[in-house]
């Protein structure tokens, strides 16, 4: 098999909801990840939310540091200058009905929700 190479690209900026997108390469296709910062506020600490996507990214090393937290930093001023938004994560479901079987010659119907 042959070995997956992945390479962080950019970073991109996403002010409203807050976060950051990871623009990068795997075997030779462009992706993007989302990091979500639905909290981040005037109160937050940036150095620590750096160390936190350090630890959870494998694409944000410890050399890109200094630009990751100016680049927190610079968020954090937008999301103080709109502090009037709030902002959640949501999953929206939608139901089916499923045909089945009752095994005496007639059907019922179930309904399920996705993602069951």
């Amino acid at each position: 098999l042959g070995t997956v190479t992945m390479h962080l690209e950019r970073f991109l900026l996403r002010y409203f909801p807050p976060g950051i997108v990871l623009d990068y390469v795997k075997s030779g296709v462009r992706r993007t990840k989302n990091i979500d910062l639905l909290t981040l506020n005037a109160e937050t600490d940036v150095n620590e939310v750096a160390s936190e996507i350090i630890q959870r990214e494998p694409l944000v090393t410890e050399k890109l540091r200094e630009q990751l937290v100016s680049l927190l930093q610079k968020l954090q001023e937008k999301v103080v200058q709109h502090s009037d938004h709030q902002f959640y994560l949501f999953k929206a479901t939608k139901k089916k009905l499923f045909f089945k079987s009752c095994g005496w010659g007639s059907c019922c119907f179930q309904e399920k929700t996705e993602g069951e």
